[in-house]
């Protein structure tokens, strides 16, 4: 009997994603995950082993990470600046924001891609929604074919209510009825996913409860992979339906679960990877268009602050100490 993992330690959709989506393989059709297909599975590694993510984006061995990310954040990577200058780089971050702390995300270009999956200093085209909507539009590929009545539903569901509760919808009544539906909100998070759900479900309270035949499921990821009660109730209604399907087909069963899991993962990792890429690829562009820095140099030249192009408030004490430090 197949049995889900979600409470074991390596509980991740990355790993997931290295595994079979089997029958299901064909949902994932889509040409932006063809196309990434083998550069994301190398991502999945590097997220699941804790490796420097460069070598996935960049399809060469030697890779490196970037010195400065567009928003002003720095490497982390021993070497790519001087160890003093990330002390003082942290301090001056710590004094202008006392909460703040060397692990979080936007502050330091990390070579776990944790803040290439966060940061918003990136064009349009490259940033969240596309990637968000990727992922949506897939897994509804996925959805319907385990025989769910799903279709993507951005927007407006009952009169009265302006709130969206749903980026896809399934009509989860029992076969031939309708009037049940279960509104699926993706949300892909840098942060604590328990809290990314308690806010869409205290942001959609009143209308739930207003129009009872309305179920929301919060489909909360890490941008490391986990994720929360949501994804696994998801697996649950496509597993059950998956299986009753082709069992009436008369056709073999196979591994529905783990299908699911495979396909669900893969959509998720292709979108990450895609998103990754691109930011890494506007970062590198934006250096080929200045003038290279020494190769070695402990020390930011004038090419990395004129790449600076936006800043956020978590880096706006980086450049400062850039900027003091130039020294061509």
């Amino acid at each position: 009997m197949e049995t889900s993992n979600a409470n074991t330690a390596d509980n991740s959709l990355y790993l997931d994603a290295l595994r079979s989506p089997g029958r299901l393989r064909n949902t994932l059709n889509a040409s932006w995950v063809t196309k990434t297909a083998q550069g994301s599975l190398a991502y999945a590694v590097s997220r699941i082993l804790r490796l420097p993510i460069w070598q996935a984006l960049s399809g060469k061995p030697n890779a490196s990470a970037p010195r400065v990310c567009a928003c002003g954040a720095i490497s982390s990577t021993p070497g790519a600046l001087s160890t003093d200058i990330l002390a003082r780089n942290t301090n001056a971050a710590n004094t202008a924001n006392p909460s703040a702390s060397i692990t979080r995300p936007r502050m330091f270009l990390d070579d776990q891609g944790d803040h290439l999956a966060v940061c918003a200093a990136h064009r349009r085209e490259i940033g969240f929604t596309r990637r968000h909507n990727a992922v949506v539009t897939v897994l509804t590929r996925i959805a319907c074919a385990c025989g769910m009545q799903a279709q993507v539903h951005d927007r407006q569901i009952v009169d009265g209510f302006t709130e969206r509760p749903g980026d896809w919808v399934e009509d989860t009544g029992p076969t031939g009825t309708s009037g049940s539906l279960t509104c699926c909100d993706l949300t892909i998070v840098g942060g604590s996913i328990q809290e990314a759900e308690r806010h869409k479900q205290q942001k959609y309270a009143a209308l739930l409860k207003a129009y009872p035949p309305l179920t929301l499921c919060v489909v909360a990821i890490g941008t490391d992979g986990r994720f929360g009660r949501g994804v696994e109730e998801t697996w649950s209604r496509w597993t059950k339906r998956l299986r009753a399907l082709r069992v009436a087909q008369r056709d073999s069963i196979g591994s529905p679960l783990h299908e699911v899991r495979a396909a669900f993962a893969r959509a998720f990792t292709a979108a990450m990877f895609a998103q990754a890429n691109a930011v890494y690829r506007n970062i590198t562009d934006t250096y080929a268009s200045q003038r290279q820095p020494p190769r070695g140099s402990l020390q930011a030249t004038t090419a990395d602050i004129r790449c600076i192009s936006h800043l956020s408030a978590d880096a706006q004490a980086s450049a400062s100490i850039l900027s003091t430090i130039v020294t061509d």
